[in-house]
């Protein structure tokens, strides 16, 4: 990879991280201005149509608290929203040593970290909806 291409990734990781939250804040703030609730989340349509989380609920938050350092608060919420930001964090560092060190090798092992793993974030994500959710059958 190139140093722009390495750039961008960490700009954009680092983009992310910060802005994430801040986001967040913006519109607890804007609700409180125009008279509305706190910050709740946004609303889900699947929630609001079965009364059941979906596999996403919590993401953002988990985002925001992973990205604040609370992984244990962001994990309980939604473990794949938690894994997107600490993966963020680890391609960052990864893309700004690369940067530094001019060896781009320590990028592609943090990148192939974040791929590993991506499947069992999706799949503890899966488990804890499922758990959420209320409905137990006898599988076997």
């Amino acid at each position: 990879m190139s140093r722009l291409e390495l750039t961008v990734v960490l700009v954009a990781c680092l983009g992310a991280l910060a802005e994430g939250p801040a986001m967040l804040e913006a519109e607890a703030r804007l609700r409180a201005h125009l008279g509305g609730p706190a910050f709740e989340g946004t609303e889900c349509s699947f929630r609001r149509r079965t009364g059941l989380p979906c596999m996403g609920c919590g993401g953002t938050r988990a985002f925001e608290r992973a990205a604040r350092g609370d992984v244990s608060g962001a994990l309980s919420l939604n473990p794949l929203g938690a894994w997107t930001a600490l993966s963020a964090g680890m391609l960052a560092i990864g893309a700004a040593a690369a940067i530094s060190t001019r060896r781009e090798r320590i990028f592609v092992v943090l990148l192939v970290v974040v791929s590993a793993t991506a499947p069992a974030a999706v799949l503890g994500n899966a488990l804890r909806w499922w758990l959420s959710t209320g409905t137990r059958t006898n599988l076997w």
